[in-house]
């Protein structure tokens, strides 16, 4: 998971701590570093819309980024994919989440 904010790239340090899966029936699974979370969305063509979304809150290791990734998700706007990655389009123009595929 890596984020682009701006001109600015934030890179998670572990990035298993932090995951999307978009089910076929609507259903969004999320986890956020220690909190868990689940949602909808709404899919056409390349626009994507995630939310709302329920998360638990527990409290999180100092270097989480629980808190930024959960608004981030909120802001999704659009995805594409890029080399095997997916690609979350945000509201402010220009700032992306990439996510690639978990691999064993």
């Amino acid at each position: 998971v890596g984020s682009t904010i701006g001109s600015a790239d934030v890179e998670v340090a572990e990035p298993h701590r932090y995951n999307l899966l978009l089910h076929s029936d609507g259903g969004a699974e999320f986890r956020l570093d220690c909190n868990q979370g689940r949602g909808g969305y709404e899919m056409e063509g390349e626009q994507l819309r995630l939310g709302p979304i329920m998360t638990t809150r527990m409290a999180c290791p100092e270097d989480s980024k629980d808190f930024e990734f959960g608004q981030q998700l909120d802001g999704v706007t659009g995805f594409s994919m890029d080399g095997g990655a997916l690609e979350l389009r945000l509201k402010s123009e220009g700032d992306v989440m990439r996510f690639r595929a978990e691999t064993d």
